[in-house]
């Protein structure tokens, strides 16, 4: 592939581009677009013969010239037989996008990215006017960056609102795309450079809200591909470092107010943002959970915030949309009052709103679709701080009508756990022994554990585990019989094996080799099964499979000192498969018989 000039498109020319591609091409173009440019057959691509102009030749089952006109798209014409935009024009897109340091999958995928391209304002859309490609904004020239330092010098003096504003401003030039990996450290890297001397507390939360900005931009809604999720994923675990590791609780009255606004900035974000409503949720509770909390004087922070979300689903569910009536304007509904004079008013603080989702969750005009789970979950959170499990667990219980997860549940159970509160991690075991955890091995695996850290300083709790963990059969099979086999029940862990009809020759020897040394005799009838089973098979290898357990039972026999008893059994298994002659040379091979 023959890649031409290497000026990298500004931020305003690639999202008119991702419109443009998603506008002209279908779904089903893109992604065959995406295989020619993947297999390389692309060549001589000229991003320079005029401006506005790519060319380049496509080479299929024969060579189709392509001419992409970025100025006019509707003009951009392909030799082959196709009479709309086709496959070789979107590959062409993508090398060029390529050649210009652009992701190709979020050009492969641009009607999942069209949403986002469309929210970023009104840089895209003066590029899909009157002014072509190739002409910047000046709206991002020099003016914009001395104004963004002064705001810089007055970061103590803005809400935390204005300062997602000011990061939004110093974002704005990022040359990366939000699904790039390195979007994230490019935009930490333009605020740092803008801001100005604070403190290690004032460090640590203006990073924890440049993360909040960065996740807000790559927040996806539930069509969103794969790359979307990856660097949402990404950015949340880099959040959860952040507030992991990099404040300690002694630390947090410090910025205690700054915190506090910040929790209230995702309650408004998470309770207006329908796309994304988890991402929210899940900083929001790691910021209790890690810094707020554990620097709580008392009760009387839990019940404001509790009062706070409480107001909050009342006012959203008294909330009805009237026909022909338009939405709140973005500052009311940050909880700001919109100045008289738009002109007076902050620049930082209303020419970059809050980085959230436009008023429809499908980026349309209308009412937002307010997702109950953050507030259920939220309160929940704060009634088990006020010593409240009934009240959590009731929310809970609603909350699984709205897309509940297990990691929501087992993040209650590990907090419970971290803090030793043995009596209510029991009780709350035992409450969320439902469909509340889920069915996948890891969340029941994890559930598992703290079952085993509460019966080692509670071993009076044993009966409500088995209870607990026979209520989730047969979801709960594998770790039903993990638990039977690790506190010594190895008759009742036979009985299951037996109801399920196991194999013996399913487990390793040294899964089966405690029971063979405490209670050798509970594995009898499991084997005498087996050997059954397989001969049921009628073929050699059932047959070979057969004598294998034949002979462990001899060694069984022998070391319960029964021998006769198994010579009776042998004689009697002999004469009833007499006519099984593959059976009966596999006996002789192993010995069994003469």
């Amino acid at each position: 592939m023959t890649i031409l000039g290497n000026i990298p498109l500004h931020e305003a020319q690639w999202r008119a581009l991702l419109l443009d591609t998603a506008a002209r091409f279908d779904d089903l173009t893109l992604k065959r677009g995406y295989q020619l440019y993947m297999q390389g057959r692309i060549g001589a691509l000229d991003a320079d013969a005029a401006p506005g102009l790519v060319e380049a030749i496509a080479q299929e089952d024969a060579d189709y010239r392509v001419r992409i006109d970025l100025d006019a798209p509707d003009e951009s014409a392909c030799a082959c037989p196709a009479e709309r935009p086709c496959k070789h024009l979107a590959a062409a897109l993508m090398a060029y996008a390529q050649s210009r340091g652009r992701s190709v999958h979020m050009l492969a995928n641009a009607h999942s990215a069209q949403h986002i391209a469309a929210a970023s304002g009104d840089a895209a859309a003066d590029n899909r006017g009157d002014r072509p490609l190739g002409v910047a904004s000046a709206a991002t020239g020099s003016g914009r960056e001395d104004e963004l330092r002064d705001q810089a010098g007055r970061l103590a003096e803005l809400s935390i609102a204005q300062w997602q504003a000011w990061i939004a401003g110093c974002a704005a030039r990022a040359t990366s795309s939000p699904y790039q990996a390195h979007y994230g450290q490019e935009v930490r890297a333009r605020v740092r450079d803008m801001a100005p001397a604070l403190t290690d507390a004032e460090a640590w939360l203006l990073e924890l809200n440049v993360g909040l900005y960065v996740l807000g931009k790559q927040a996806p809604g539930s069509h969103a591909g794969y790359f979307a999720h990856l660097a949402t994923s990404e950015t949340m675990e880099a959040i959860a470092r952040h507030l992991e590791h990099e404040l300690p609780p002694q630390d947090a009255a410090k910025p205690r107010g700054r915190l506090l606004e910040t929790a209230a900035y995702l309650r408004e974000a998470a309770m207006a943002d329908a796309p994304s409503p988890a991402a929210y949720l899940d900083v929001y509770v790691e910021l209790w959970i890690r810094v707020l909390a554990p620097a709580a004087d008392g009760p009387e922070l839990f019940e404001e915030e509790l009062a706070r979300l409480e107001e909050a689903t009342k006012a959203t569910s008294a909330a009805t949309p009237v026909e022909g009536q338009s939405a709140a304007p973005l500052a009311e509904q940050a909880g700001q009052q919109a100045p008289a004079d738009p002109d007076a008013a902050d620049p930082v603080a209303y020419a970059h709103p809050r980085p959230i989702a436009p008023p429809g969750a499908d980026g349309s005009s209308g009412p937002r679709q307010t997702d109950p789970l953050f507030p259920l979950v939220a309160r929940a959170w704060m009634h088990v701080w006020l010593a409240e499990d009934r009240a959590a667990w009731g929310l809970l219980e609603a909350a699984e009508r709205h897309r509940l997860k297990p990691e929501h549940v087992l993040r209650f159970l590990r907090m419970l756990e971290e803090a030793s509160a043995w009596e209510r991690l029991e009780a709350w075991l035992s409450e969320c022994a439902t469909e509340r955890i889920g069915h996948r091995y890891g969340s029941l695996d994890e559930y598992g554990r703290y079952w085993d850290a509460v019966l080692a300083h509670r071993p009076e709790a044993e009966s409500r585990m088995w209870s607990a963990i026979a209520s989730l059969l047969p979801y709960a099979s594998s770790l039903y019989a993990d638990k039977l086999m690790r506190y010594g029940r190895y008759r009742q862990w036979i009985d299951y094996q037996l109801s399920l009809g196991s194999n013996p020759l399913d487990f390793r020897a040294s899964d089966l080799q405690p029971i063979e040394k405490a209670e050798p005799e509970a594995l009898l009838p499991f084997y005498h099964q087996g050997v059954e089973n397989y001969v049921l098979l009628k073929n050699r290898h059932g047959y070979k499979r057969a004598v294998k357990l034949l002979k462990r039972l001899a060694r069984l026999y022998k070391k319960l000192k029964r021998e006769p008893r198994w010579t009776g059994y042998l004689d009697a298994f002999a004469a009833r498969h007499s006519r099984l002659r593959a059976l009966q040379e596999e006996m002789r091979k192993g010995k069994l018989i003469p």
